[in-house]
């Protein structure tokens, strides 16, 4: 009897773990499968993932891209992007990183059974060698500017949410910013507020603007998440497809009690003299907790802002500086420069971006020549 009870009892522990071993098998089936990222390109803030979707698992993948860290197996509750979805291969240019530091990055795919991970592959950043080192992207981004207030509940129904939206393709496809100049707490408005309206003639809000495009003529923005999100969307696109007229590499760092900002501009194409270009650093902070009234709805008082301009390279002109004083410009000519401002203490300095705009300055509003963001 007890040989026979110990037969049984290890046929079942067979059993048990022939069963886990299927089950394990089906798990692997039923996600995707994402390779090892290859990473190139590196500079003192930047790098170049590179990775493929080999298989989509039972259901489409809805999301693909890569997280990285200081600390190793790096996943979606760390740094991350969406680079896509669906299977093959992918790419994406990552800013906004620590120079001299060691990074850890995973290749990520998501479908609705959940999320694989590629390999750990560690990287380090280089040292910075000042602005002239940048690396500048032939590669043009617009921005958009979401002119806002507090007070104003469309802002808070349909401006905000899509705005949220798009800031999903923010530094690889556009710039953004939310420009606030009679909100409460006063707090929340910029000294460059008034210039940035006088501009761009905003006569009521939500109004949104792609580079000197209004969605809508007069303020105003479809009452449809969905609807602002496609248009910002579908002049962004059309921005990126178009010839390259000069590129802009921005890097921040705190240093005591400044933001120091490093910026290039690569001209690709030879520039006439007379065309004034100029360059704009602003500091927009993201995630700020405020009231913000909503359409149909009671006042939201732990709204999240998001992209809120704080501060410009001018405090009193959206246009920041001169970039060439008029002179000609030849192909390939570059202009690397420093700034430095002051840094806020009520600002969460975990949540600061610096947005970096070149303009041309001879019309007004001024015409975006490209942009481009730290993280």
């Amino acid at each position: 009897m007890k040989k026979l009870l110990a037969i049984m009892a290890i046929a079942a522990i067979g059993f048990t773990s022939c069963k886990k071993d299927k089950e394990e098998e089906v798990v692997k089936v039923l996600v995707p499968t994402v390779d090892k990222v290859t990473v190139s390109s590196i500079t003192s803030d930047s790098a170049t993932f590179d990775a493929t979707v080999t298989a989509q698992g039972e259901t489409p993948v809805t999301a693909r891209g890569f997280c990285w860290a200081k600390t190793h197996n790096p996943d979606l509750t760390n740094s991350f992007n969406v680079s896509g979805n669906g299977l093959g291969a992918y790419s994406n240019r990552i800013g906004g990183l620590i120079d001299s530091t060691i990074y850890y990055v995973r290749s990520y795919a998501t479908n609705s059974a959940g999320t694989s991970y590629g390999q750990e592959v560690p990287f380090t950043t280089l040292a910075f060698q000042g602005a002239a080192s940048l690396i500048v992207e032939q590669k043009n981004r617009g921005i958009l500017l979401d002119f806002s207030e507090t007070w104003c509940p469309p802002c808070g129904a349909y401006g905000g949410p899509a705005f949220d939206s798009i800031l999903f393709n923010e530094g690889t496809l556009l710039t953004a910013m939310k420009v606030y100049g009679s909100s409460s707490p006063s707090t929340l408005n910029s000294s460059v507020s008034s210039s940035f309206s006088s501009a761009y003639n905003v006569q009521g809000v939500p109004d949104f603007w792609f580079n000197n495009t209004e969605e809508n003529p007069g303020g105003g923005v479809y009452s449809s998440i969905s609807s602002n999100y496609n248009w910002a969307l579908g002049k962004a696109n059309t921005f990126a497809a178009g010839s390259v007229k000069a590129g802009v590499a921005v890097r921040k760092e705190v240093v005591n009690d400044s933001i120091v900002i490093s910026t290039k501009v690569k001209f690709y194409q030879a520039q006439a003299a007379g065309q004034n270009f100029k360059i704009a650093t602003y500091v927009v902070e993201d995630g700020i907790i405020a009231t913000q009234q909503v359409s149909g709805s009671p006042a939201n008082n732990s709204y999240v802002h998001r992209n809120l301009l704080r501060a410009c390279n001018n405090v009193s002109n959206y246009g920041g500086l001169t970039l060439n004083g008029s002179a000609a410009i030849t192909a390939n000519q570059e202009f690397p420069n420093t700034y430095k401002i002051k840094v806020n203490p009520a600002w969460n300095m975990a949540k600061v971006k610096v947005i970096c705009v070149v303009w041309n300055g001879n019309a007004n509003p001024h015409v975006v020549v490209n942009s481009n963001v730290a993280n």
